[in-house]
């Protein structure tokens, strides 16, 4: 029984040695990968950190332009410009995607829905700065005009429930 206690004691010790200096042997950088990781010395692991850094330049851009994003995309990429949210295919979509614009009183906005569903519900939403739906369109209905009534910030939402598909929305200020 005394050597049996006094061998867990040890393994014990040894456990809790072993486990302190694990934790500090490597170091990680922003991309999340080792330091000392080999493989990002070569050609191709320099060429991924370069495509890391340049992602998340293009994602800082598109957070300037107001765009966000909640939920789950699978197999998709989203394409935001200045004026218009989309994208190209996606297995799936569960969430919002949207972007803030600034528009002023008496504006007249059209407001376009390019979408080809496989499966699921899209819509999209334009909401004013109190939360109030201002317009809306899906399937059955894909473009609209709206003349603004007030100086106010608002939001193009998409909302995607089990989306399978593709879309595409644009909207451009009418003169």
């Amino acid at each position: 029984m005394k050597k049996s206690v006094i061998t867990f004691i040890t393994f014990t010790l040894f456990c809790v040695s072993c486990s302190h200096n694990t934790a500090s042997s490597k170091e990680t950088e922003n991309t999340g990968a080792a330091i000392d990781d080999p493989s990002l010395n070569t050609p191709e692991g320099k060429e991924l950190i370069e495509l890391g850094k340049r992602k998340d330049e293009m994602a800082r851009e598109a957070e300037n332009r107001g765009f966000y994003r909640t939920g789950t995309i699978d197999r998709g990429k989203i394409k935001t410009e200045e004026n218009s949210l989309g994208i190209r295919r996606c297995e799936s979509f569960i969430g919002e995607i949207g972007q803030f614009m600034k528009v002023k009183k008496d504006e007249n906005w059209l407001f376009s829905l390019n979408e080809e569903t496989q499966r699921g519900i899209l819509t999209a939403y334009i909401i004013d700065s109190h939360g109030s739906i201002v317009l809306q369109l899906n399937h059955d209905q894909k473009e609209k005009s709206i003349q603004i009534p007030q100086d106010d910030m608002y939001q193009v939402k998409i909302t995607g429930e089990d989306f399978s598909g593709k879309f595409f929305l644009s909207y451009k200020q009418k003169l």
